[in-house]
């Protein structure tokens, strides 16, 4: 994808592709108004996606505005795009992967458990939030090294579960047969 590819959102200048699953794609951005920093910009990939789609972005938004634990991407603002599609601006959480992580830093056993923690304890704020992630792999749980310790982040709710209803006010289903997150 060209950067005369990239979708056009006020506020915001997209630098680079990040990465993309089924129904978004994630870009790199500068936030210029009104601070400035990078965030990864989470884009719906068509304005005139299923209703269904939009359900589920909407569902994420709400979430990742739910949660508030360090070891959770925070959102920090959504939109639309000029050309009609809706967008999340969220927290950058730089790292690899838990497992790439642990492989590149020879971590014993002991610290691989340490780590793991970290990710047990932002999935129970989740669940004690009544949010279920549905889609947690090591892609999801990117670690870095931040002041001489290894830092976990949790991303990626488009496929979270809310279990409650007034946590959201938005409600979808499963629905038998939908196949959600990455296969593999």
């Amino acid at each position: 994808m060209s950067p005369a590819e990239f979708p056009t959102c006020q506020d915001y200048r997209i630098l680079e592709l990040l990465g993309e699953g089924a129904m978004s794609q994630v870009f790199l951005a500068e936030q210029v108004v009104p601070v400035q920093r990078q965030v990864a910009l989470k884009v719906l990939r068509w304005s005139t996606a299923p209703d269904a789609f939009h359900a589920r972005f909407e569902a994420e938004r709400q979430t990742l505005a739910w949660l508030e634990d360090e070891r959770v991407t925070r959102l920090l603002g959504s939109g639309t795009t000029r050309d009609g599609r809706p967008f999340l601006a969220i927290e950058l959480a730089l790292g690899v992967p838990i497992t790439t992580y642990c492989d590149e830093h020879g971590l014993a056993l002991r610290q691989r458990v340490e780590l793991f923690l970290q990710a047990c304890t932002a999935v129970q704020h989740a669940h004690q939030r009544a949010v279920l992630h549905r889609d947690l792999k090591p892609s999801h749980l990117l670690v870095r090294t931040e002041d001489g310790r290894p830092k976990l982040k949790v991303i990626d709710f488009g496929i979270a579960k809310l279990l409650s209803p007034m946590v959201s006010g938005i409600g979808h289903r499963t629905e038998r047969g939908e196949i959600l997150g990455t296969p593999e």
